[in-house]
């Protein structure tokens, strides 16, 4: 048996696993990237900027699903295989 058979492989980031290491490697590289910034940009990422800069990134996300979403809900819209039925549940 092989472990293909007993496990089915993933994404990395759909697990806890992967966002751990997401974390660690943005919580190690930090600091390195400070300084580097500091000389690149002439000022250094202080948490405001971070701040900003994750509110911004969350936004645009939820922009780019919510239009996934709308346009997966015209895309069903125009492919109906049969019409609505209001039926009761048992």
């Amino acid at each position: 048996m092989e472990l293909k058979d007993v496990v089915a492989p993933k994404w990395v980031l759909s697990t806890k696993r992967g966002w751990g290491m997401v974390l660690t490697f943005v919580g190690t590289a930090l600091p390195f990237v400070n300084v580097y910034a500091t000389q690149w940009l002439g000022h250094p990422l202080d948490a405001g900027m971070v701040a900003l800069v994750g509110q911004s990134v969350t936004n645009f996300i939820e922009a780019v699903g919510q239009v996934a979403g709308v346009a997966l809900w015209v895309y069903g819209s125009f492919r109906p295989t049969a019409p609505l039925q209001l039926a009761r549940v048992k």
